[in-house]
């Protein structure tokens, strides 16, 4: 897990991420500042069909940097079902998706995007998911879910915009990572899932929310894993940074 990207990762002019899935949907929430909900009507028609959530995630992150915008697919959502009825309800064309594995930090779309590859666990309190198994040469094995990956993006003069995907490692160990690899302390966006749903992991949500006080994102968005009871206490204890995310959402930065 060793590798940096601070002197290489390019600072971008702006940053949309459109969920394209969730585990939530809600055509009647309104816009807000930077944040652009899908419209319940297109041409004064109201849709004969609407968009799906599932248990899933997926992001399409447009990064722009002078004249250029680069899009990534981070994460496909669940089923073969949703994230291709989602894309064809908002109308978006995901032209050709590259897939790229790495076990280290690394850089795609011209260096405007940081790939953290398997991320280091240092907090006390995270512990993967409990039960997981992977078998390998034949026996089971705790299966610590190495794989898990985020992507980090450094916008021009407002720090780093960290999205997760289900959150294995951790959204702390996440972010603490993501400032190790850029060697950038400021966060200004944590978006994604939190992993934090479920008995086994919602007597941490305090833990985590203490966390986030001291790192004082000016955004946060908890997504997918994240689960209700989590997402509650973030809207409560951060009302100023939160954003309640649906399926169709477009967040700007």
């Amino acid at each position: 897990m060793s590798g940096e990207v601070r002197d290489e990762l390019k600072e971008v002019d702006g940053i949309t991420v459109t969920t394209l899935m969730d585990n939530y949907v809600d055509v009647l929430l309104m816009n807000a500042t930077g944040v652009t909900r899908p419209p319940m009507a297109i041409s004064g028609k109201i849709p004969a069909d609407t968009l799906l959530a599932e248990h899933g995630l997926s992001l399409l992150v447009a990064v722009t940097m002078g004249e250029r915008t680069h899009h990534v697919l981070f994460d496909c959502g669940y089923s073969k079902v949703g994230l291709p009825h989602n894309v064809g309800m908002l109308a978006i064309d995901l032209g050709q998706v590259e897939v790229i594995e790495r076990k280290n930090p690394s850089l795609i779309a011209e260096d405007t995007i940081a790939v953290t590859g398997e991320i280091e666990r240092v907090t006390d309190f995270e512990k993967g998911l409990p039960n997981a198994l992977v078998e390998r040469n034949g026996a089971l094995e705790p299966d610590k879910i190495l794989d898990d990956q985020s992507i980090v993006i450094k916008r021009k003069k407002k720090g780093l915009v960290v999205i997760s995907g289900c959150g294995h490692a951790g959204i702390i160990n996440t972010i603490l990572y993501a400032r190790k690899i850029t060697g950038i302390d400021t966060i200004h966006a944590v978006m994604g899932g939190f992993h934090l749903q479920g008995p086994a992991f919602e007597p941490i949500v305090e833990r985590t929310i203490a966390e986030f006080k001291t790192i004082k994102p000016e955004v946060i968005v908890p997504m997918h894993c994240t689960g209700w009871a989590a997402i509650k206490r973030f809207s409560e204890e951060f009302p100023s940074s939160f954003v309640l995310n649906s399926v169709g959402t477009r967040i700007s930065f």
